[in-house]
Formats: C-alpha cells, structure tokens, sequence
C-alpha cells in the first residue's frame, strides 16, 4: 500500500469506535484500527460522555492525525453515538469498530474493494473471529451474502445473520433512510438494517475474517 495519506486530505474511509467508561480494551481498539493496511482513513471516536478518567488517558496516548476525538458533554447512548460517527466523519464509507474489538489489518482494503467492483453496493459486511479477553481465538462467527430479497426475508422471517462490528456503509445509505432510532436502547442497528435492506444491496466480504468480535465479563 501507498503512504498514509496526508491529515489534510479527505479520507475515503471513516472507522468509528464509540466508547463509554470502558478502558480495558480501548487502547488495543484503536492501535488496531490505526494499523490498517490502507491509505485513506481516518478513525473517529467518540466518548459518549464518559465520567472514567482512564478513558481520557487512553486518548492521550496516540499521536497519530488520523486520529479524531468527539465528545458528548453527556451521555447519550450508542445509537446517538453511531450518528455521531456519521454526522462528523469524513469519509464517504462509513465502518465502525466496538471498543473491545480489533480489525485485522487487511479489513478497510477488503471492503473498500467490494465498493469498488460493484458500486451498486451500499453495505459490506463480513465474518469475525471469536476471540476472549485475552485475545485468544476461541471460534468463528461467520455470515453469508444474500440477495436484496433473502436478506430483507431472512430479518423478518429468522435471525440477523450480519456480524454488525464488521459493517460498512455508504453514506447514500444513511441519507437515503435516515441514521439510527435514539428510543431503541437496544436493537438500533437492526432497526436501521430494516430500512437499509428495502433499498440497497448489501454484499458479504469473502476471504476470511475482518475483525476480532471479543467476549468477556464486561460485555
């Protein structure tokens, strides 16, 4: 891949990581989301009105300009968050990361790829590895690509069969279909899928895992 591009230019690539008083993987989140081997992207994260000092720290500790901080004066919960994310990234294409997660290096240039063989596409989304709170792999949490018509059937009529932290999105899509629904505490992102899936093609990112999707005692 070519240098990093310049912190002046507008990066092709926004990769959210929203946080909330939880320090203990953060630092891990970020570095993993800085050392993508692609040229064009900034991260963004939010603090979501976090009262943990350690959250502070961990920010303090990169030097990169790609790295960009939003704060919320208080918290809002993560489906304001994610708007957040989309609202003030840069970036044309949209990822998000959670902040107890890791990309694997190759991720961003895998997904831009799929935008940019079939640019009809409005959402790419792929496989994970189970990892713990160590970071040791304990399985894999795998999807599969579906046609407009099976997916949108597929939500309704069995399970969301999207790795949601391994989504990227195309910004027509939000402004198409508005971001995501604050009075969902919980399901937000499948609300927003609901809406997405009616009118753009969403395509899976074959050739093995993006991320590392942990599981621990604090999630």
């Amino acid at each position: 891949m070519s240098a990093t591009a310049p912190a002046s230019a507008t990066p092709r690539v926004t990769l959210g990581i929203a946080t909330f008083n939880r320090e203990t993987y953060l630092a891990e989140a970020i570095a993993s989301a800085l050392a993508q081997e692609y040229d064009s992207f900034e991260v963004l994260v939010v603090d979501d009105g976090s009262t943990n000092p350690a959250i502070a720290e961990v920010l303090a500790g990169f030097d990169d300009p790609r790295l960009r901080v939003v704060r919320h004066p208080q918290n809002r919960g993560i489906a304001e968050a994610y708007n957040t994310m989309v609202g003030e990234g840069r970036g044309e294409l949209i990822a998000m990361l959670g902040d107890d997660d890791v990309c694997l290096p190759d991720r961003l240039s895998r997904e831009v790829a799929i935008f940019d063989a079939h640019p009809d596409t409005g959402v790419v989304h792929g496989d994970a590895l189970m990892i713990d709170a160590q970071g040791r792999t304990t399985g894999r949490w795998d999807s599969a690509d579906f046609t407009q018509g099976a997916l949108v059937q597929a939500f309704f009529r069995s399970h969301n069969h999207l790795v949601d932290p391994t989504r990227m999105v195309h910004r027509r899509v939000y402004e198409a279909v508005g971001g995501y629904d604050s009075s969902f505490r919980i399901a937000q992102d499948m609300h927003f899928w609901l809406r997405a899936a009616r009118e753009f093609r969403f395509r899976h990112c074959p050739g093995g895992p993006l991320i590392g999707f942990r599981r621990h005692g604090e999630n």
